[in-house]
């Protein structure tokens, strides 16, 4: 564990407000530090994203890629040019979503779990069931608990359903549920939306709020304040909590260790016992340089920056409300190779690993470049970037691998390919097998007017040198064939063993085969049209795959002008659910296809809203949520819109052939309009096939054969 103590940034602030406006009076003076002689603040950089192998530095060296990039963060002439996602194209080329190998945490249980990624790596969630005992993260009133925040209103008498907590349901003889306890998290919490369950731990990571302290940061010195102000209204301290509780005892479950830490989480991943927290932070330190200030001033100014310690700008951690410390040393940090002494970058990328049958105990790394998501197998572990290219318009995803240890995990090797992988669930592009990682880039081309977008599969493998070195792209000299037809995006991907499934969309959806069986030689084995397309796929096994997206008429597509503009023939748009038969890669055909009209699920997005239970070898069961909204005619003539939001339940059978039948649905009434925490929870208990759908804080309670009885809610 960390054990340098740390007093807090507002500390250092106000003395740096005093040094700054000394040094700004006597450009010339000399303000002393340990680093003046090394660079020129002229010749200082914005660090970029590359595929340089990483390497851990001196603490000196951390520390001044930080300094330099708070400096670079300040300078008006230059700090616009210093934000974390700069390196970004923002393109509508990028938001389309993706979707991978997904499969659940537990495939051969009778009740349903967290949907994931991979199998073996779980993910957080909102809900978490182990057969018995439901766990629902539950949020507050958001503007009341704000006001409060603001107010300091002091809350700790408040009841905890006022905040951020965990409901601890138990399943009862008659189906239902029943409260066993209320697990609060922290009084300056605001958002819950991630849990995990591991045996009888459970582990909390929710969002904190902290209103600023003003008063702290303001100066006593008209002149001084003009130079550094107090900090914006609008700013509070960002950071999120981490809880691990015992909940051997529903009825009383209890606090292990209560974790304050700086930044934002990124993403995470747990593996059997130990949780891996990718976090993000950047040193909130606001210095008002006059846009008139000479090179001499402005030279002075940044010596004072380099004064700065660890304590000051990386992040710390609190445990149990005891003093802060260092969540990750200087000495423990990264930096590509290329990296150099007039770099500078204030982000922070921190791999924290928690394990929950030792609590009080945690290990941490830090990545100090351009990073935005996280790829995790049961082998190794993935963070990665993108570059973004002005001069060539053009941009280049970067990778780094880590394998996991004992304790932590340990840096392996680095590469770099064409293109970038998107923002909305960027990770399930990727995909490792046999020790090769695969991944499908997309890049915009904006030079050539007949090919607006090129789609890669990338094969990778690291050497001995640590390099993730390229074994095999495609489309390639051998294989020329285009991934997706001109001007089409990719909207999901999936990998199933040796296949990958690309689904590429602008007027119709192409599923496209990849046959990646010999890593070294990949190609596009077949290819399917139909209407609309599918933004998340399921595989069933080798000979199925589940569609979730949209049914979109071909004769207009998204965003487009109709080809036929007077056909009048009627097509039904709308959220669909599509059963593919891939058994012969060369002509995968339809088999069955759902359509929901004027309606939406989240689980195109958010895979985790997608319920799955397997009955057997050939049957399935799925539950996803519907959103959408319906017009009618009142009997005064007006129009009048109903909001709808159902839990549709969906039969899979893959004998003779395979069908596909929507069994029921459920559509409690209340007054809450949102949509996007939505889950569902499916149990084959004995002879009855019980459905759970969680609903902002309540639960109702159903059953698979007959969904007209709803229960709750609770």
């Amino acid at each position: 564990m960390n054990g340098n103590l740390r007093q807090g940034n507002k500390r250092f602030t106000f003395a740096l407000k005093t040094l700054v406006f000394s040094c700004l009076g006597l450009a010339l003076a000399g303000c002393g530090n340990r680093n003046s002689d090394q660079v020129s603040q002229t010749e200082l950089t914005l660090m970029t994203a590359d595929g340089a192998k990483l390497t851990k530095v001196s603490g000196e060296q951390a520390m001044l890629t930080l300094q330099n990039g708070l400096f670079l963060a300040n300078d008006p002439d230059r700090r616009y040019n210093n934000c974390v996602n700069c390196n970004m194209p923002f393109t509508d080329e990028v938001m389309a979503s993706t979707t991978d190998d997904a499969s659940a945490e537990s495939a051969n249980s009778n009740f349903s779990t967290t949907t994931t990624q991979e199998e073996g790596v779980a993910e957080s969630d909102r809900v978490k069931y182990d057969g018995n005992l439901m766990f629902v993260a539950s949020n507050n009133n958001y503007g009341y608990h704000w006001a409060r925040l603001e107010s300091g209103e002091n809350t700790e008498q408040q009841d905890p359903r006022n905040k951020p907590h965990v409901r601890v349901l138990k399943r009862q003889n008659d189906d239902s549920l029943m409260e066993q306890a209320i697990i609060a998290t922290d009084d300056q919490a605001y958002e819950l939306s991630n849990l995990y369950l591991q045996a009888n731990r459970m582990m909390t990571i929710y969002g904190r709020y902290e209103a600023a302290n003003q008063q702290t940061n303001a100066s006593d010195d008209i002149a001084t304040a003009d130079i550094l102000p107090s900090e914006p209204y609008w700013y509070g301290q960002n950071s999120f909590g981490v809880n691990i509780n015992d909940v051997t005892d529903e009825s009383s479950p209890s606090q292990l260790v209560k974790y304050k830490i700086d930044g934002y989480v990124q993403n995470s991943r747990r593996i059997e016992n130990k949780v891996y927290i990718i976090s993000q932070f950047s040193p909130n330190l606001y210095v008002d340089i006059p846009s008139d200030a000479s090179v001499q001033q402005k030279q002075q100014i940044y010596k004072q920056f380099l004064n700065l310690d660890s304590q000051d700008i990386l992040p710390s951690i609190q445990v149990n409300d005891g003093a802060e410390q260092l969540l990750v040393n200087p000495e423990q940090c990264f930096l590509p190779a290329s990296s150099k002494n007039f770099h500078g970058y204030t982000q922070v990328t921190t791999l924290t690993t928690f394990d929950l049958n030792a609590p009080n105990e945690f290990e941490s790394i830090c990545v100090i470049a351009p990073l935005e998501g996280l790829y995790a197998s049961t082998n190794n572990l993935y963070m990665y970037g993108t570059l973004y290219d002005g001069e060539s318009n053009t941009t280049s995803t970067v990778i780094h691998q880590f394998t996991y240890t004992e304790q932590s995990v340990d840096y392996v090797a680095s590469g770099e390919i064409e293109g970038h992988v998107a923002w909305s669930n960027s990770h399930l592009r990727f995909s490792e097998k046999d020790n090769f990682l695969r991944v499908i880039t997309s890049q915009r081309i904006w030079d050539d007017p007949d090919i607006s977008r090129k789609h890669q599969l990338f094969v990778l493998q690291a050497d001995t040198d640590q390099s993730l070195q390229q074994i095999a792209k495609l489309p390639n000299e051998q294989y020329p064939a285009p991934i997706g037809k001109p001007d089409e995006d990719i909207y999901a991907v999936r990998y199933f063993g040796d296949k990958a499934y690309v689904v590429t969309f602008r007027r119709t959806d192409p599923l496209y085969v990849l046959d990646l069986s010999n890593p070294a030689s990949p190609f596009i084995t077949g290819e399917l049209e139909i209407p609309g397309y599918s933004s998340y796929l399921q595989p069933l096994n080798e000979q199925f795959v589940l569609g979730i997206g949209q049914q979109v008429d071909p004769n207009t597509g998204v965003g487009l002008t109709a080809i036929e503009p007077d056909n009048e023939q009627a097509f039904v748009e709308g959220a669909k659910a599509e059963l593919y038969d891939v058994s012969n890669p060369n002509d995968p055909t339809v088999v069955a296809t759902l359509v929901y009209e004027n309606q939406y699920s989240v689980a195109e997005w958010d895979y985790r809203a997608l319920t799955q239970l397997k009955v057997n070898d050939s049957k399935f069961k799925f539950a996803f949520p519907l959103s959408g909204w319906n017009q009618s005619i009142g009997e005064d003539g007006t129009y009048n819109w109903h909001y709808l939001q159902s839990l549709q339940l969906v039969d899979v059978d893959l004998a003779n052939g395979g069908s596909m039948n929507n069994v029921g649905n459920l559509a409690p009434e209340d007054d809450y309009f949102g949509r996007w925490g939505d889950r569902a929870v499916l149990h084959d208990q004995d002879d009855k096939q019980l459905v759970y759908y969680i609903r902002h804080n309540s639960v109702w309670q159903s059953y698979w054969d007959n969904s007209t009885v709803l229960n709750g809610g609770y």
